[in-house]
């Protein structure tokens, strides 16, 4: 029996165009369709293919252009309803017709329509169309089609391991109506029901997902990452921290700890600098309790009862970095301190190195990824997402604009400083940083002030030196004994290889007078005071100083002081510079300032 013998029951319709009566199914194909797996059929794609003839009887061809126009029209469009009852396939009766049975793969989609004119009054067509269905008695029409995922496992040489997992996802989607513009689910929507769970001790390195033309496919990339013994500490990302002693002397130890966190977006700088000092603190308690009794294997008795007992432990210096303003937030922080009296193995054995994490400062996985839901969650800080109203199906039936997703304008202050013009902005400048830098209060205007005393002795005496009883000889030149020979290398050598004469002297013979030499005390002793310095200050001028007093005793100014100060350029706010050289004298019987010893030096590291 041929398909055209099977009973019709009803008419066949598509997208409003009514098909006659002697419509004829000539092909009747299911296909069914595979997940990527190739596990299970998610549908099945229907392709039928119809011949009818339609003709005008009075050969008058009005009725019939109009109809071949419509079929044109109605039977080149895609998610149509499509109406097909009987000829005993046991199709659905309807497709596309309301909310329970839809296309779900943005059909039904013709395809193409020929038309083959008989004479002037008929005309035969050709048309088929296809539609995919799930075929299964529980189908629905909307959501998941189909999900697969695959893993994949490395391990590198210190047995840390990396799972990479990928995953692909498909959705049902077809237009509402046939004119419809409006996209009705996204695949985006379903992503975080397709990530899996965070790996107990390892890290979320990277989620990668991407999203089809036709928003009806999500493929998901997920690598995670296994952490060392210490997790981060709470509301830190990631971090570094380093610890490293180097001798300085034979029981001298400098220590340094070096860090590095880099924290979420928006982060608390704050919990990485608590962070830093639990650790350095625990690591400086347990260098504390190094002792020099157990380092000193082998050393004589009375060397060890010479040595401290226990081991000093004092910061030297510390250092902080913001590493850069305008990049993910990071902080870098450095501490130095110093260890005396301890040998190298009670470094190694308490010196704090390979010592546990305490509490606070990392170490605990689970307070760790709590603290950063954001960091680690699919969609990050930013939470990306599509939404279905983000996009809409363009052609040529309409001159519309297309919808591109982030397209919301940002800027808004500064563009309007900058499109006010030159002026505006100069002003809106240093308005603001007039606001930044206000002018200081006199007392805490000093940026720098370094003044100098020097005293120096003139004790009042004279070297006179008498002039000899007899010209001096033109004998040949002899090795000069006199002071120079102390200087030893400052003369130059003979050819001998003793050292010479000053070139140019003359030294007389023993047997000539040559004078003497005496120190005369011509005036009384006296000591002078050059006061000298250099000062910064913003905003103020800076004052000419006065040396009042030195250890208790009051000079006269004497000579021509000098003092000056400018303005420095290129400041942003005004700056004065002065220096300063006055000389000073002692008039009183005393002679000088009477002496005081030296105290003690200020304590600068409690």
């Amino acid at each position: 029996m041929a398909i055209s013998d099977l009973p019709v029951l009803d008419i066949t319709e598509y997208n409003g165009y009514t098909f006659p009566s002697n419509v004829d199914t000539t092909s009747y194909r299911v296909e069914p369709l595979y997940d990527p797996a190739g596990r299970t059929v998610w549908a099945c794609r229907f392709q039928i293919a119809l011949k009818w003839i339609d003709s005008d009887p009075e050969g008058r061809g009005g009725s019939l252009n109009a109809r071949s126009k419509d079929a044109v029209s109605l039977l080149t469009k895609n998610a149509g309803e499509l109406k097909y009852r009987g000829r005993g396939f046991g199709t659905p009766p309807t497709v596309n017709g309301g909310a329970r049975v839809r296309d779900v793969e943005w059909g039904p989609k013709p395809g193409p329509l020929e038309m083959k004119p008989h004479g002037g009054a008929t005309v035969e067509y050709s048309w088929s169309v296809s539609f995919t269905l799930p075929t299964c008695s529980d189908a629905t029409y909307f959501g998941i089609a189909w999900f697969n995922y695959g893993l994949q496992f490395a391990r590198d040489s210190h047995g840390y391991s990396t799972r990479t997992y990928t995953a692909k996802l498909k959705i049902a989607q077809t237009k509402p109506t046939v004119d419809s513009r409006l996209i009705p689910d996204s695949a985006d929507r379903y992503l975080e029901l397709v990530v899996p769970a965070l790996l107990s001790d390892f890290r979320r390195e990277r989620v990668d997902h991407s999203v089809s033309e036709d928003k009806s496919e999500l493929t998901v990339t997920v690598v995670d990452t296994e952490l060392p013994p210490a997790a981060p500490p709470p509301g830190v990302v990631e971090c570094d921290f380093s610890h490293n002693y180097t001798s300085k002397s034979l029981a001298e130890f400098v220590g340094v700890f070096s860090a590095r966190y880099q924290l979420p977006k928006g982060g608390n700088v704050t919990l990485a600098l608590l962070a830093y000092y639990l650790l350095v603190l625990d690591r400086i308690a347990r260098a504390q309790k190094m002792t020099l009794a157990g380092g000193a294997p082998g050393l004589p008795a009375a060397v060890v009862a010479g040595l401290p007992t226990a081991v000093a432990v004092r910061p030297i210096a510390f250092s902080c970095e913001e590493s850069n303003v305008y990049g993910r937030t990071e902080a870098r922080l450095t501490t130095t301190y110093m260890a005396s009296g301890v040998f190298f193995n009670e470094v190694l054995a308490k010196g704090g190195l390979w010592s546990p994490v305490p509490a606070g400062a990392g170490g605990d996985w689970k307070a760790w990824s709590a603290s950063i839901p954001n960091a680690l969650s699919p969609r990050g800080f930013a939470n990306l997402t599509f939404a279905p109203g983000e996009d809409k199906i363009l052609d040529l039936c309409r001159a519309e604009a297309p919808s591109v997703p982030g397209a919301t304008a940002t800027g808004g202050a500064l563009a309007s400083v900058v499109a006010a013009g030159t002026g505006a902005a100069s002003g809106a400048l240093a308005a603001a940083v007039a606001a930044a830098f206000p002018k200081a209060a006199p007392a805490s205007s000093w940026l720098e002030y370094r003044p100098h005393v020097t005293i120096v002795a003139d004790t009042g005496r004279a070297p006179v030196t008498t002039l000899p009883t007899s010209p001096l000889s033109s004998a040949p030149r002899q090795n000069a004994q006199s002071a120079w020979d102390a200087m030893n290398a400052a003369l130059p050598a003979t050819a001998t290889g003793s050292f010479g004469l000053i070139p140019g002297a003359q030294v007389p013979g023993n047997a000539q007078q040559a004078g003497e030499t005496v120190v005369q005390q011509r005036t009384k002793p006296n000591f002078y005071v050059v006061f000298t310095g250099t000062a910064l200050r913003s905003d103020y001028p800076i004052p000419c100083p006065e040396l009042l007093t030195v250890n208790g005793k009051r000079p006269t100014l004497i000579g021509q002081p000098q003092f000056a100060q400018a303005y420095m350029p290129g400041s942003i706010t005004p700056i004065v510079r002065a220096w300063w050289s006055m000389t000073y004298l002692f008039t009183d019987d005393q002679g000088g300032p009477p002496t005081q010893p030296i105290g003690p030096a200020p304590t600068i590291l409690a």
